[in-house]
């Protein structure tokens, strides 16, 4: 069995302040990073945009050292009803490809 261990990106939804709106927050081992929660965007696509905002800070910092994944190849799953508010974001190992209906061959 060849298992590829992924680090995962967790976003979790930051409840609006009295001086702060809502926020979304991203989080892995190398860093976090938290947006406003964007408008217009439904949960999971707000959520999208954090995980997109992550990948874009690594890219800046790493510069021409690193090619990060085209975030398509980024998969999400909810977390367990007690955290409803969270997302875990994984990379797909380069043997899987999808097909137009969605299914991995």
């Amino acid at each position: 069995m060849n298992t590829q261990a992924r680090q995962a990106i967790v976003t979790r939804y930051l409840c609006p302040t009295n001086t702060k709106p809502g926020r979304i927050k991203a989080t892995c081992d190398r860093a976090s990073i938290i947006i406003t929660f964007p408008q217009g965007e439904d949960i999971v696509d707000a959520h999208a945009v954090a995980v997109r905002a992550l990948l874009a800070k690594f890219a800046a910092e790493d510069g021409a050292t690193c090619s990060w994944p085209a975030f398509e190849r980024w998969v999400c799953g909810g977390m367990p009803q007690s955290s409803k508010d969270a997302y875990v974001w994984v990379q797909l190992p380069d043997l899987y490809r999808f097909t137009t209906g969605g299914a991995a061959s």
